[in-house]
């Protein structure tokens, strides 16, 4: 199981160096998977692809933007990422989204990348910075920062789970819970 990102998939302008550090991720995993399969090794190889994840990740990289940055929104629970990992253990899985919003993303870069491009690099661009100046431009490589938060000071736009993995990873229980939502809630009588 090897983690990469929708940046797997096509880049995030601003973020170049991540974007190609996780295409080599999703090479040398599709190499490997040939491999193992050339040789009949009973061994799945999965790449999971989350998009935007509420980590410390924008608060602790070397900024050059003169901006605080932030990630494109919506931003999923780090939570999410594990039951993917999870799910990649016990079940064959060639590639697993986390988060609706990276799937649709990765498929319109391949179903149209000129016009992907063009509407989706400008708005990456702005959603990846905040109106404020950066707080730490040269990022925590080599000093600790303030907490060793697992995640991220923007939950205004976290989404608290994925219905897009969770489906992908188990559809009966999220039409169960779908179903549990729909249901009237039970009336309130004086008794109670």
């Amino acid at each position: 199981i090897n983690v990469g990102s929708v940046a797997s998939d096509f880049a995030i302008p601003m973020q170049g160096m991540y974007s190609a550090s996780k295409h080599a991720i999703k090479g040398f995993t599709d190499a490997l998977r040939m491999e193992l399969e050339a040789e009949d090794a009973p061994v799945n190889v999965t790449l999971i692809k989350p998009a935007s994840i509420d980590t410390p990740l924008p608060a602790r990289a070397r900024n050059y933007m003169g901006h605080e940055p932030t990630l494109p929104p919506p931003a999923y629970r780090p939570h999410e990422v594990a039951l993917a990992i999870l799910s990649a253990a016990t079940e064959v899985r060639r590639d697993v989204y986390v988060g609706g919003a990276g799937r649709l993303l990765s498929a319109a870069a391949v179903a149209s990348p000129h016009l992907f491009d063009a509407l989706a690099g400008p708005a990456m661009i702005s959603a990846s910075k905040q109106d404020a100046a950066p707080r730490n431009p040269a990022g925590r490589l080599h000093a600790t920062g303030e907490d060793s938060a697992e995640r991220g000071h923007r939950a205004s736009f976290t989404v608290p789970f994925s219905p897009y993995t969770r489906f992908t990873r188990n559809p009966a229980d999220v039409i169960g819970t779908i179903l549990s939502r729909l249901r009237p809630a039970k009336p309130v009588t004086d008794r109670d």
